[in-house]
């Protein structure tokens, strides 16, 4: 890991992993890459990531 960086675990039910795509939730960055732009594909005006 990079300095200033921590390990997040996270699950990801079946149903949303084929969703997005499994290669996109083997790890937390591409699949939080891959929401943000969904939501801005969407036009969405508010986000929220928690």
């Amino acid at each position: 890991m990079r300095r200033n960086e921590r390990s997040i675990s996270f699950n990801v039910d079946a149903y949303t992993a084929r969703l997005i795509g499994r290669e996109n939730v083997s790890k937390l960055e591409g699949a939080v890459l891959e929401i943000v732009k969904n939501a801005y594909d969407a036009d969405t005006k508010v986000f929220c990531l928690y």
